[in-house]
């Protein structure tokens, strides 16, 4: 390694691998690590970039050579394919990055190891981060890997054979050659101590850091409630209907508020769970037999600041998780960067987060989690004030980046030992 990349040289700069991150849960880490960093930058010298990846964008002349190669495998096979540029990443992830306090620049490459790493080399990269798969010591700059969860260890019933096999198979790759690994949670790090106890990589565990935007306390724009058909009095849940984030305890539960029938539950994010395509559709055969289906209401996937200020509007946030990666997931990071009350199954990852503006319910039990969202709707705390609730997400932010840095300074250091 060069004399000017042997140390956190002035112009650090930093690039974050989009390419694979294309689901809800990915793109708000991504955001998060982003923000995180960026918000470093203002006292430290860094460069951020966020690399998105696009099939066939054609940059010189090795990807038109490539394209051509493919184009006439493809022809002898009978099959044609497209030579158009196609994004590979959701466009979530443009909104997403717009609510950050800082600046990162946005920039696409060819979706191959050879686009990647010239774009690298374009912007003159020190380290890759996060990447969720594997590289190698052939790679040209160090990279710090990330593993999301161990989920098909606890639930293997949400997954097919193959699935576990491929997990497994990932993680160990990922342990076995990268230098360094973050993870979302404390909880992570040990299920890798407990999985995989003969590994030599680093692992960094990255706190738990609810951080908002300033964009976030804006007022809503006019007519939020109309664009949606919001009700009055609403908790929110702000998951994918993945079948583990167990929608139905929430909806049992509001089913058993019989003495507060104006409140209603606003759900946002995607409806489907690739592996369980039915299961969406037995949730709302249950919510009508459970005689809510006028009480619950279905937004899908839709903008973040207007996802940000319907929660601000909520009587609270519920997240009724059976198995996360993060402490509470992405919505209750939210939920505490704004200061809404939320109510989070207590299992042990959601444990990890110590904010007083989260109460716990028994994880399953829709009678425990109706206790407490009566007690919230009758006892609605007061709410931190902007200023307050910024100072907080920057000193969330602040450990964040420090755990970033230092996983970074490893990864280097372990880089320019090995030149």
């Amino acid at each position: 390694m060069s004399g000017k990349k042997d140390q956190m040289k002035s112009g650090l700069t930093i690039a974050l691998l989009g390419r694979y991150f294309g689901w809800g849960g990915g793109i708000e880490l991504l955001r998060v690590i982003g923000h995180a960093l960026a918000l470093k930058a203002n006292s430290e010298p860094l460069k951020l970039y966020l690399l998105l990846p696009v099939e066939n964008r054609l940059e010189c002349r090795e990807d038109v050579l490539e394209l051509g190669a493919r184009l006439v495998s493809n022809l002898a096979k009978l099959k044609l394919i497209s030579h158009k540029e196609r994004p590979l990443y959701d466009p979530n992830m443009l909104d997403s990055f717009t609510h950050i306090d800082g600046h990162i620049t946005i920039v696409f490459h060819n979706d191959t190891n050879g686009g990647l790493i010239r774009c690298l080399q374009k912007i003159d990269a020190d380290v890759v981060l996060p990447v969720l798969g594997c590289l190698d010591d052939s790679f040209p700059l160090p990279w710090l890997g990330y593993i999301y969860d161990f989920q098909h260890k606890y639930y293997p019933q949400f997954f097919d054979a193959d699935t576990c096999r491929g997990r497994d198979l990932l993680f160990g790759n990922t342990l076995k050659l990268a230098k360094a690994v973050i993870v979302n949670s404390q909880s992570v790090k040990n299920d890798i101590a407990t999985f995989s106890p003969d590994h030599s990589c680093r692992v960094f565990a990255m706190p738990f850091a609810a951080t908002p935007a300033h964009s976030w306390f804006d007022a809503p724009e006019d007519g939020l409630h109309v664009k949606y058909n919001l009700p009055d009095n609403y908790f929110v849940i702000s998951n994918q209907f993945w079948i583990h984030k167990s929608h139905g305890t929430a909806f049992e539960a509001l089913a058993m508020l019989r003495q507060a029938p104006e409140v209603h539950i606003v759900c946002t994010g995607l409806m489907e769970d690739h592996r369980f395509p039915h299961y969406f559709a037995e949730l709302q055969a249950k919510i009508e037999a459970w005689g809510v289906a006028d009480r619950i209401h279905f937004l899908g996937h839709i903008p973040k600041l207007d996802q940000i200020q319907i929660m601000k509007m909520a009587i609270g946030v519920i997240q009724p998780t059976l198995f996360e990666g993060g402490p509470g997931g992405g919505s209750i990071y939210d939920a505490v960067a704004l200061g809404v009350p939320a109510i989070v199954s207590d299992i042990m990852i959601n444990r990890e987060i110590m904010e007083e503006s989260v109460r716990f319910f028994t994880v399953g039990s829709a009678e425990d989690l109706a206790t407490k969202m009566c007690e919230l709707i009758l006892n609605r705390p007061g709410r931190p004030s902007t200023e307050t609730l910024i100072a907080r997400g920057r000193e969330r932010a602040e450990l964040l980046g420090d755990t970033l840095l230092k996983a970074i300074e490893y990864v280097m250091l372990q880089s320019s030992r090995r030149r």
